[in-house]
């Protein structure tokens, strides 16, 4: 237990390093998410950086304790301690990401906003085929068209200097899940049916 304790101890400080450097980059991340985008489409992150502040604090504190807890020849109390540490860690660095990962996302979808479209009609064209192929249309028909106009929807209320394209990206996901929730019944009630 002392060795994967010391072992564990250095692979952390990597870790923190590493978690320190994703938050040194986010001042200019942060700025051109408001810089780019309307504040609708990060309003939901707003909170991160201090959250990723907190918890690698909260982190390096885990870490610094089962530093002495090591050096006090207590390994199991030092593993408790890094398992901590190692949770505040990964919660700091999603926050982090969270923050690049949103930037990347609208980029992309300001770049091709049909992009998302086509992948989402393609899924419920998709699963219009499979409702015609199992004789599922008059159960299944009207759903999958709905799904569409949801589409449709979403796509016409791109519009203005400053587009929300998150709530766009969250619909068309939202659409998404709920035709894959379509096919796996649909598919389910065949596999009953045989």
């Amino acid at each position: 237990a002392g060795d994967r304790a010391a072992t564990t101890l250095r692979s952390l400080r990597t870790r923190i390093d590493t978690v320190q450097n994703r938050l040194d980059r986010l001042p200019p991340v942060r700025s051109a998410l408001l810089r780019e985008f309307s504040e609708p489409n990060s309003v939901d992150l707003v909170g991160n950086v201090d959250r990723a502040v907190t918890e690698l604090a909260r982190g390096r504190g885990q870490w610094e304790a089962a530093g002495a807890a090591v050096r006090e020849k207590r390994p199991e109390d030092a593993l408790e301690l890094l398992a901590t540490a190692r949770e505040h860690l990964t919660i700091a660095a999603d926050s982090c990401d969270a923050l690049t990962d949103r930037l990347d996302r609208l980029r992309a979808v300001r770049a091709d906003p049909s992009g998302p479209e086509r992948d989402t009609r393609f899924r419920i064209r998709d699963a219009q085929r499979l409702v015609v192929d199992r004789a599922k249309v008059a159960e299944w028909g009207s759903v999958l068209d709905a799904q569409s106009r949801r589409v449709d929807v979403a796509k016409d209320k791109l519009t203005g200097a400053h587009p929300n394209y998150w709530a766009y990206m969250s619909e068309l996901a939202s659409v998404t899940a709920f035709v894959r929730n379509v096919v796996e019944r649909v598919r389910g009630e065949v596999e009953k049916g045989r």
